[in-house]
């Protein structure tokens, strides 16, 4: 994971089509204290700005535009970045999605759509709690 400075607020990746979704996510973080350091409809951009900011948080859609290419980027993230991933998704009932969620990105809270800031904030801390904890 990327530590933060104490003069550098932590930095997070929106990975969503769905600009008004993404908008809301953006206004919830910053409310959470982060810098939205950018906002990404697909995979290929969200990798391309991973590389450019290395984020401390990407919050990811499963599917976007159409495809279920989220999770692939997610995981592709983590293993380079070793950035902490929270996923969004209409789609928590499909147990073959959070399986394979689970698989490729263990230990990524999957959050169901629409998102309120309470959950999310929640996440968030539990991410923090299991990153600091002693191996």
């Amino acid at each position: 994971m990327t530590e933060c400075s104490p003069f550098r607020r932590p930095h997070a990746l929106i990975v969503e089509d769905e600009v008004m979704i993404a908008l809301g996510l953006q206004a919830d973080l910053e409310a959470l204290g982060f810098e939205v350091s950018g906002l990404a409809a697909n995979a290929r951009e969200a990798m391309s700005l991973a590389m450019n900011d290395k984020p401390d948080l990407v919050v990811m859609d499963i599917y976007l535009n159409g495809a279920r290419d989220g999770i692939e980027a997610a995981r592709s993230i983590r293993e380079t970045f070793g950035t902490r991933i929270i996923f969004v998704t209409a789609y928590t009932d499909d147990d073959g999605i959070i399986e394979r969620i689970h698989q490729q990105v263990p230990d990524a809270p999957v959050l169901p759509k629409p998102l309120y800031g309470d959950r999310l904030a929640n996440a968030i801390e539990q991410l923090h709690l299991r990153s600091s904890a002693p191996s």
